[in-house]
């Protein structure tokens, strides 16, 4: 390895990491839960948040209600 390949990072670029990870994180944190369960998350996180659901509706834990 030469001296070149050890640049530092500059400042503006972590800053804009930093930018875009923070308002991916933002976007998803105000995003509408139904959007997010619906869209977003794994169908198996999706089936989870549905026995939650029912579970907190006093239907028991099922899948339908």
């Amino acid at each position: 390895m030469s001296e070149q390949d050890n640049k530092p990072v500059s400042q503006s670029t972590v800053f804009w990491l930093f930018a875009g990870g923070f308002a991916l994180r933002l976007m998803v944190a105000l995003s509408p839960l139904r959007w997010l369960l619906e869209k977003v998350f794994p169908d198996d996180s999706y089936m989870y948040w549905q026995v939650a659901r029912n579970i907190l509706a006093g239907n028991g834990a099922s899948l339908d209600g």
